[in-house]
């Protein structure tokens, strides 16, 4: 039998959740270094109130996660979003999850007025360019 999908939207109320799955899904796929690791519960509830965040679920269990916050665009004109965090657990990677949660950002930002969007990526993480 296969688990249904789903996803629903954060509120910061899921700042935990969201930091707790957020670690779990890059520990050992990002450095040490990463900035993901000097997260916390509160920092993360912020910028879910700054902007959104997403939900992965199979079931009832969390398996992935996104986030976006809200910033200039360029020559700090209009409002975009900048996409943060995108990330399913390994056992459910090479899905297509990674593009539902992108989808569901997306749909987040456009309801929110941005105009536009830029994704944050780590300079050592250059296959996801």
């Amino acid at each position: 039998m296969n688990t249904p999908i789903a996803i629903r939207r954060a509120t910061p109320s899921d700042g935990f959740l969201v930091e707790a799955l957020t670690r779990r899904i890059w520990t050992g796929r990002v450095s040490a270094e990463s900035t993901v690791f000097s997260e916390t519960p509160e920092t993360v509830a912020a910028q879910i109130a700054k902007g959104g965040a997403v939900i992965l679920l199979a079931g009832d269990q969390p398996i992935g996660s996104g986030r976006w916050v809200a910033v200039p665009g360029p020559s700090g004109q209009g409002r975009w979003m900048e996409v943060k965090r995108i990330g399913v657990l390994p056992a459910y990677t090479g899905r297509g999850l990674g593009a539902q949660i992108l989808e569901a950002l997306e749909a987040m930002g456009l309801e929110q007025g941005v105009t536009g969007a830029q994704l944050a990526i780590r300079a050592d993480q250059s296959r996801l360019i």
